[in-house]
């Protein structure tokens, strides 16, 4: 009885993990053993072999350093890694951050074909359409985007040490931003068809397309850009260039006595 309750206590009074620390839940997807790869996918398998399994696992399982790949669609593998993303340079928990990919795209079309011809599943690489319906692309990016990647798409803070990053990077592609859509890469959300159909996602594409041309083009409507800083800091630069302004005609309309 002792025993019991001893038992009992300790499976009551132990911690709930951490969602931020506790290890990847590994997809428990089977692998598909086909009869014979083809010339791309046996490509992808010795690279993955060389710069993946290490911390994803050689049969793609995961491990306490990455995730499972089992199932996790093209979209996932092509955003990680032409993103530059993926292989990791830190630690599993650090958020990545945009940079020049590792691999080349025929290295990175390789690597997408051998996982998804071992363990298939998961969501393709969205298409994109052309698109000029800039104010449903506003629209969308409002609704959707903007409470994170701020009113300009420039980034910004999203909480725990997160950063959601800026959408004006010259080195973003249509593609890119797609697959992030669907696929929302953690911290983001997914959204589906139902969230955003594809006349949606072809005009908010379009949209960050117009924003990024601008921003990378040096060209703003709306007068100096400071940065793309927003209201806190553009209101206190108005707020001081006020002041001094005051402060000189004060100086130059005053007199001694």
């Amino acid at each position: 009885m002792l025993a019991v309750a001893v038992l009992a206590l300790s499976v009551v009074s132990s911690p709930s993990p951490n969602p931020m620390t506790a290890p990847p839940r590994h997809i428990s997807a089977p692998l598909v053993s086909p009869v014979q790869l083809s010339k791309q996918a046996q490509a992808g398998k010795e690279l993955f072999g060389l710069r993946c399994a290490s911390c994803h696992g050689i049969d793609l399982q995961g491990s306490q350093y990455a995730p499972s790949l089992r199932g996790v669609g093209a979209a996932n593998v092509d955003w990680w890694v032409s993103t530059g993303r993926m292989p990791a340079s830190t630690g599993l928990r650090i958020e990545k951050h945009q940079q020049t990919p590792m691999f080349t795209r025929a290295e990175i079309d390789s690597l997408i074909a051998y996982v998804t011809s071992v363990a298939p599943g998961g969501p393709p690489i969205p298409p994109v359409y052309p698109s000029t319906d800039t104010a449903l692309g506003r629209q969308v990016f409002v609704t959707n985007c903007q409470s994170c990647h701020g009113a300009f798409g420039q980034g910004a803070t999203v909480g725990y040490g997160y950063l959601a990053p800026s959408l004006l990077q010259k080195s973003i592609t249509d593609t890119e931003i797609v697959e992030a859509v669907r696929i929302g890469p953690a911290p983001m959300p997914h959204f589906d068809q139902a969230q955003i159909d594809q006349r949606k996602l072809d005009a908010l594409v379009h949209y960050l397309s117009i924003v990024r041309t601008q921003a990378v083009s040096k060209i703003n409507y709306g007068g100096a850009p400071m940065d793309y800083g927003g209201p806190t800091s553009e209101g206190f630069a108005a707020w001081a260039l006020g002041m001094l302004t005051l402060y000189g005609v004060i100086r130059v309309i005053g007199t001694n006595d």
